[in-house]
Parts: C-alpha cells; structure tokens; sequence
C-alpha cells in the first residue's frame, strides 16, 4: 500500500481490517481517490492473506472456562503468523450482530476479550469468564500482509455443573 501511496486512513481495506461498522464518513470521504488503488490492494490482499480459520468447536464449557478448537485455513495456512480468538459477551440470548449495530448508544460497552494463539497451536483455553454469560467466539488467522475473515460467530453460554435438588422441608 505504500507503494500505491495509499493514506494510512485508508490503509484498513489493505490489511482486511475494512468493515462498514467501523468505516467512518470521514474515512469514506477522505478515501474516495484512492478506490482503484484500494481494488489493487485488496486483490493483492485476496492472493497473500489466509482463508478463513475452519471447523471452530468449543467443549469444556463450564461457568467460568471455555475451550475452542479450529482447524487451519484452506489456503495459505503455511503463511499464518499467529491466530486470534475473541470473546464477545452479548446482553441477550438472541443478539444479533447486525440489528444491534446502531443500539450501540442504548446498551452498556460489550465485554470483548482477545487472546493471541501461536501457528502451531489451534485450541485455546480461556479461564475466568463471567458466570451465567453468552459468548459469541470468532477466530482469525493473521500473517504480514494483514487478517483473514473471521470464522462463523459461535454462540457460548457459561453455566454452572452444579446439580439443585429441591428442597425437602
């Protein structure tokens, strides 16, 4: 992209990073002349950005841990750097990511936590969740020239093994 001379505003649709939630108007005006540059980029991105991480799984659920499980990317898995794997507690059990995107104002800030995994390392452990939570579970595998899409959101939710028998009195 710097050869291209594109702005580092406008870098995000290079890297893979562009999404119409977190584009700006300010972002979309400014980038408006660098479109036939930002195709270029993106097609170059297409050829040296790994597919989509595959098969995400969780197990182990319990009321505070999770562990997820993936498989690597159809294309380019030999040129990931590392994967990420975000934790997205959602306020309801029927979130949807797309009609809640302009409620942002409405609600409390998202907890949204993020773990870096090596290459060579696809299932993560995460510990100290909320109790009695819905998480939705995306996993990405990133390399130089930027990130993948992310997997298809898995829906989690955190409960307790603990058995109640009801009382006898």
């Amino acid at each position: 992209w710097v050869d291209k001379q594109i702005p580092e505003l406008c870098q995000d649709m290079c890297r893979g990073e562009y999404t119409p939630f977190t584009d700006l108007l300010k972002t979309r005006v400014s980038c408006v002349h660098h479109t036939l540059s930002g195709l270029q980029c993106i097609l170059q991105g297409v050829q040296n950005i790994p597919s989509t991480p595959t098969g995400v799984t969780v197990d182990h659920v319990s009321e505070t841990r999770v562990t997820v499980h993936w498989y690597e990317p159809e294309k380019l898995a030999h040129k990931v750097a590392y994967y990420s794997v975000n934790f997205t507690a959602l306020h309801s059990f029927d979130e949807d990511e797309v009609s809640n995107a302009f409620a942002w104002k409405k609600r409390p800030l998202e907890q949204t936590i993020i773990r870096t995994v090596p290459v060579n390392q696809t299932t993560l452990t995460l510990q100290d969740l909320t109790p009695l939570t819905m998480y939705a579970i995306v996993v990405t595998a990133h390399n130089d020239f930027g990130s993948s899409l992310p997997s298809e959101r898995l829906r989690v939710f955190t409960h307790t093994s603990e058995v109640f028998a009801p009382r006898s009195d």
